[in-house]
């Protein structure tokens, strides 16, 4: 899964996050449009025949025909069926049912690490980054359910809530001042990427739905 950050990460546990955006990289140069009011959408590239285009998401013109060139082309190795699993941040620390042994702790809620697969610390650091977790100590795990591409500001309240925003009851009355869920994200995205790509920017996202799911069953 991509990563999270420690709010974010409760969410998907709670299975109140359902879905995330990500920057798609690089982004498109809109100026080397040679018609600067044609209308542009993301899709995916055809199989034709016995070929296919290298790419597997495409960047068209909306009045673009089956089989067309795309303008930018991109792969994604997330995929809808693929199951990934929580990345989490790890702590070092010693339990006395096992004789001060270090093992390995969830950082988020100081729990043991590996269920009852207890993982050795083994690292020269007192903390593990979430992006380094082996899979080994993965307890939550997700269904990837949907995969597109849009614009940012195209996010729709339950795309938002879906986000894990908190919806107030009211929220869509009429000339009420209540915000809704998507000025919620808005605040959420420039908390996390004002610097680098602000709400502002409008860029183009990937967006992801996901499922918690038991891979034992």
């Amino acid at each position: 899964m991509p990563l999270f950050t420690e709010e974010n990460r409760a969410k998907s546990r709670d299975g109140s996050k359902v879905q995330t955006r990500r920057l798609v990289k690089p982004q498109p140069d809109m100026s080397i449009l040679t018609n600067p009011e044609m209308t542009v959408e993301f899709r995916r590239c055809p199989i034709l025949g016995a070929t296919h285009h290298p790419s597997e998401w495409g960047m068209y013109s909306k009045c673009a025909s089956v089989g067309s060139v795309p303008i930018y082309g991109y792969n994604n190795p997330i995929k809808v069926g693929d199951v990934r699993y929580l990345c989490e941040p790890l702590t070092k620390g010693w339990c006395k049912l096992f004789a001060g042994r270090a093992l390995a702790y969830y950082a988020d809620d100081e729990h043991i690490a590996g269920g009852r697969h207890l993982i050795d610390w083994r690292w020269k650091v007192n903390t593990l980054s979430s992006m380094f977790m082996p899979k080994e100590a993965a307890r939550t795990f997700f269904e990837i359910t949907e995969v597109r591409v849009e614009r940012l500001h195209d996010i729709s309240c339950a795309d938002a809530i879906a986000e894990g925003i908190r919806a107030e009851s009211n929220y869509e009355s009429i000339d009420c001042d209540t915000p809704s869920p998507i000025d919620g994200f808005e605040r959420l995205w420039d908390s996390i990427n004002k610097k680098k790509c602000p709400w502002s920017s409008n860029p183009w996202v990937w967006v992801y739905g996901y499922k918690k799911v038991d891979i034992n069953e």
